[in-house]
């Protein structure tokens, strides 16, 4: 039988040599179950099949036998006291279509076609549940496992002392180092004649009509207010939309007519 695989889309070949083999389901305890995980030996315990001289039929179809699971002493001293016995409640499985699979090692060339990389192991007829001895001893340890799981991840302490929790760094002064160091770059900004501070303003008004106070600061590379000194000589501020907080030289200082220069 050929599948296909959903994540190469490429088909796989099945062994279904086990096809008509019946197999059996059954639910492990939790504490067992992680028991028999970490049993160091392959052996977990002992079935015991108690089958009747005469079986219980039910609806034209025979019961299965009682049967007893006694686990081994590696896994009863994990997980359950020495000697307990767990019974087996079993069910037919009538109504569903349960199989089970298993990884097979990759196939050789050489070998049977019928051999695939998945091995078909059969299908699940009965079904069955392992339940412990509702004795003092399940209840305790039943007890012990449902305190341990209400136990919260998270607990409040009573600190004795200021505990500090974080420790400051100290970035003010690699922030100061940073500023100085950008400020060494730009260069130290120094006041130039008013004649060459105004031939670079009207140099800049060439281009454009009107200026903010810090894209002239840019061009200029002087200080602020010796900047607005100078522009309140030779250029008029703008408080009105749609030039507003922008700069525009005065009448007499324009090469363009009223009207006419560009934005």
């Amino acid at each position: 039988i050929l599948l296909l695989n959903s994540l190469t889309m490429e088909p796989v070949k099945v062994d279904c040599s086990q096809l008509s083999k019946q197999l059996w389901l059954i639910k492990v305890p939790k504490n067992l179950e992680a028991a028999m995980m970490k049993s160091p030996s392959a052996a977990v315990g002992s079935l015991e099949v108690c089958r009747k001289q005469y079986p219980v039929i039910f609806a034209g179809k025979r019961q299965p036998p009682e049967m007893k699971f006694i686990p081994s002493k590696s896994v009863s001293s994990a997980s359950t006291s020495i000697g307990e016995i767990y019974s087996i409640e079993a069910t037919n499985v009538d109504r569903l279509t349960l199989s089970v699979f298993a990884e097979a090692e990759k196939p050789n060339e050489s070998a049977n076609d019928s051999v695939g990389a998945i091995k078909f192991e059969g299908c699940i007829k009965t079904r069955g549940e392992m339940r412990p001895p509702k004795d003092k001893t399940y209840l305790q340890r039943k007890v012990a496992e449902m305190r341990a799981s209400n136990q919260p991840t998270r607990t409040t302490q009573q600190l004795t002392q200021p505990h500090q929790s974080y420790k400051p760094t100290g970035a003010t002064a690699q922030i100061l180092a940073q500023n100085k160091a950008l400020r060494k770059e730009a260069g130290k900004k120094v006041r130039d004649e008013k004649s060459v501070v105004r031939d670079k303003i009207f140099a800049a008004f060439e281009k454009h009509q009107y200026y903010t106070i810090y894209d002239l600061q840019k061009v200029t590379n002087q200080p602020v207010t010796y900047l607005k000194e100078i522009l309140s000589e030779i250029a008029d501020y703008s408080m009105k939309p749609p030039h507003r907080s922008t700069w525009e030289l005065k009448p007499q200082y324009r090469h363009y007519q009223a009207g006419s220069g560009d934005s």
